[in-house]
This record gives structure tokens, sequence and C-alpha cells, in this order.
């Protein structure tokens, strides 16, 4: 069986919450990746989806690292061939500046679902020509 692997890193505060744009982001993984189950199983491709909390260290020393989605190894970003940006946010990040996707020129807060399901059938479609084991 192939494989897809999701890593979404957030801020996590020592209450346990995240700011409004990570969970945002969090609830369009969880839809994306319920969107495309019966496919995936389909075409015997198994999908593992991780969370990893960022502590508020970590989060100072980068806090571009917060919000990020990591599939295969390689940054969706990276996978979709767009720009990421900045941006005062909220909650536990405070005022700090923090992770924006830019798409079709416009800059966005929350990684939307959309653009989740393109990247993983992007990596799909490498798996199934035999790009990438």
């Amino acid at each position: 069986m192939k494989k897809i692997d999701i890593i979404w890193q957030r801020l996590v505060d020592e209450k346990g919450s995240t700011c409004d744009r990570c969970n945002k982001t969090y609830l369009n993984i969880k839809s994306a990746i319920e969107k495309l189950e019966s496919l995936l199983k389909c075409i015997d491709v198994d999908v593992s989806f991780r969370k990893k909390a960022l502590n508020m260290k970590e989060f100072k020393e980068n806090p571009l690292a917060s919000n990020e989605i990591i599939i295969n190894g390689k940054k969706i970003e990276d996978i979709l061939d767009v720009k990421i940006g900045q941006s005062s946010c909220c909650g536990p990040c405070g005022d700090s500046e923090c992770r924006t996707i830019i798409d079709e020129s416009e800059e966005k807060e929350v990684v939307e679902e959309k653009l989740i399901i393109k990247a993983i059938l992007k990596e799909i479609t490498q798996i199934i020509q035999g790009i990438k084991k």
C-alpha cells in the first residue's frame, strides 16, 4: 500500500489552545481528507495525518512554522508552487506575524480546503506514476 503522510503543525499554548486561523486550517485538512478518503482507498493509498504542537519558544524562533502543512515531506507551498507571507495574528499568537499563503495574488490567513485537496492530489499523481514511492 502506498502512503500520503500529512503533518500539520501549529502553536499550542499552555492551555492547549491555538489561534482561529490555525483551527480553521485544521478543519479544512480534516474535511479534505474525508472528501478524498474513498478515492484513496480505491487506489490503495493510505493517509496518515499527524498534528504537531509547537511550544511558545519554538514559535517565537520561527512564527512561519505555525500553521504549516507538510505532505510526504514537502511543504504545501512547494507542492503548489505558491508563496507564503505574514500577517498579524491573534489569540495565543498575540500580535505575531504569522504564516499566510498567497494563492492567485490573494493573501489568505487560512489554508483553504481546495488548496489542501489540490496538493494531496498532486502527490497522489506522483505516487501513481511511480515518480515517488
